[in-house]
Order: structure tokens, then sequence, then C-alpha cells
């Protein structure tokens, strides 16, 4: 994700009802690839939901797809535990 610059703004959305922010991304010709997303977590999780959907715009930047709006994946990685038997 290096190099890539981003811009988020923060508003209330009515149709999603919670805080919610657009984070855009631009590409090489100024175009913006942009995802609107919640914000109504904690302020962890409202980081980590930023930093996935940054590396999901990069990859739709890198990939060359048309500039827009783009649907990414907003469900938390699975936590794998490892559980030790006594």
């Amino acid at each position: 994700m290096s190099g890539y610059r981003y811009q988020e703004r923060r508003f209330f959305s009515i149709i999603l009802g919670c805080k919610a922010a657009r984070i855009s991304v631009p590409d090489a010709n100024r175009d913006e690839h942009y995802a609107i997303v919640p914000m109504n977590g904690t302020g962890r999780e409202n980081r980590e939901l930023r930093y996935r959907v940054l590396e999901q715009l990069v990859k739709h930047v890198d990939q060359g797809f048309e500039p827009g709006e783009v649907d990414v994946d907003m469900t938390p990685p699975k936590l794998e535990l490892e559980l030790e038997a006594d």
C-alpha cells in the first residue's frame, strides 16, 4: 500500500443509520476509487476496517479497474485459536 494517498470524509449516513466514512484512493489519472463504510465500532475496530478497505481499494487501482464505487468485503478476519488439550 506504500506510495498511495487516501482521503477519508466522515459523515452521518441516513441510509446506514450511523456514522460512516467515504474512503477514496486516486489512480494515476486522478480518478477516485472509493468505498462508503459504517464507522460504528470502537476506535480499534474502525482503524482495522479502514486498513482492510484501503488494501482492497489499492488492489482495485493496481488491477486497472474503472474508477468509481468499489464493493469491499467488510467482514472481520476470523481468529484462529489453538487450544491445547490437557
